[in-house]
This record gives C-alpha cells, sequence and structure tokens, in this order.
C-alpha cells in the first residue's frame, strides 16, 4: 500500500488515488487496503492542507502480519503513528509494528515530530527474544533504562550515558533488549516494566517514565 500526500490532490477520491484490483482465489487470505470513502485503495494521496495527515487502514488475516515501511521520504521530519485505538506505535524505517491475526481497523497520521521529552513503545510488542525501546529527547540528557518483573525485581539495567537531543526510534538508535537479566540468563514469558530516566544532573532537572511489555515464547 502506498501513503502520500500532495498539493495537487484533493478530499475524497481524485486521480491520484488508485484502486485495489480484485483479489484471485489462489491468492494468499491476507487482505489489507486503505479506506477512501466508499472505495477500497492501494494508493490514497492525501492533500496537504495541515501538518497532520490520515490515512484509514483495514486488514483481516488468518496469520499475524507486520508493518514495515519501504521508504522514508514522507517521514522528512516528521512522524508516522499507527493507532488501533488501544495504543499508538511510532514507525520509522528499519521498524516492524506486529498484528495479531484477526480483523482490525487502524489509523495511520503522519505529524510533526514530537518536541518533547518522552519515552515510547518497544517494538516488536509481544516479543521473542529481542526487542527495541524508542525515545525521544527535546534536550541533551543522561539516559538510563531498568527492567523490572511483575512483583517489582530489577532484572536489568542499562546505562546509556550523555545524550544528545534528538529521536531514537530506529533500531540503531533505540535501546536494544536482548531478553536477558543481569546474569546472562534468558527470562521467562510475561509481562515487564521497563523504566527510562531522563535528566541533566547540571540543571538538576530529571524525569521518568515507564511502560509495559510482553515477552511470549
Amino acid at each position: 500500500m502506498w501513503l502520500s500526500f500532495d498539493s495537487r490532490a484533493s478530499e475524497g477520491f481524485d486521480d491520484l488515488d488508485r484502486f485495489i484490483p480484485p483479489a484471485s482465489p489462489t491468492e494468499s487470505r491476507l487482505e489489507a487496503y486503505l479506506v477512501g470513502g466508499q472505495y477500497r485503495l492501494r494508493r490514497d494521496v492525501q492533500p496537504m492542507s495541515a501538518q497532520t495527515v490520515s490515512w484509514q487502514m483495514r486488514l483481516s488475516s488468518p496469520e499475524p502480519v507486520q508493518l514495515t515501511i519501504d521508504s522514508q521520504e514522507i517521514l522528512t521530519g516528521q512522524a508516522l503513528v499507527v493507532s488501533d485505538g488501544q495504543m499508538e506505535t511510532v514507525l520509522s524505517v528499519g521498524m516492524e509494528m506486529r498484528l495479531a491475526s484477526g480483523e482490525r481497523e487502524l489509523t495511520v497520521t503522519l505529524r510533526p515530530l514530537s518536541k518533547v521529552t518522552q519515552l515510547l513503545q518497544n517494538y516488536p510488542n509481544p516479543f521473542n527474544p529481542e526487542t527495541w525501546i524508542p525515545f525521544e529527547l527535546n534536550q541533551d540528557s543522561d539516559v538510563s533504562l531498568t527492567i523490572y518483573d511483575t512483583v517489582g525485581r530489577q532484572i536489568q539495567r542499562m546505562d546509556l550515558g550523555f545524550q544528545p537531543a534528538g529521536t531514537y526510534l530506529q533500531r540503531d538508535h533505540a535501546i536494544y533488549w536482548d531478553g536477558r537479566n543481569q546474569s546472562g540468563e534468558m527470562v521467562s514469558s510475561g509481562v515487564y516494566f521497563y523504566t527510562v530516566y531522563f535528566g541533566d544532573n547540571s540543571l538538576g532537572k530529571s524525569m521518568t517514565e515507564t511502560k509495559l511489555m510482553l515477552m511470549l515464547k
């Protein structure tokens, strides 16, 4: 599927959009398309009428699927956010969003990169055995990560040191966890909490954020 925007585009279906071809009986049972009013589209070009642009997507699959981005042209200075109505995932080149089997509706939104320091959802999630933890910094900060189990025991701690302001979304920049504890042993399946500390010791300012993740073996 092709998501794009263009100053020549208009609201609703126009000459820049493309219908999705009829599925062949021999093709995969995966069904994925963009919603353009009453039409099913494989390409939906939105007008550049605002800083935020959104697309509606529908997926149906008997097997788990992964969403990835093939081109980063659309991401210059912006973030592509996928929401299923309950959780938002920020996607960039090299990142994956894993979806369970079944039918679902997604909203894909292109919006300016965050101007705040924040911790984002790990990906993939659920994961086995490795995962990446993205974050954003609106100023230079010391960064550290601590992972806990559901009873509050510390499983792993990583000190990333002083990091410059910026976005740490892709795998070569996000925090990486290989699913092992501080003794080098692989942890068991279950829910884990990860807390990231952001701070500037010279200014005496700091903040922490916590999210949960799920390992499934």
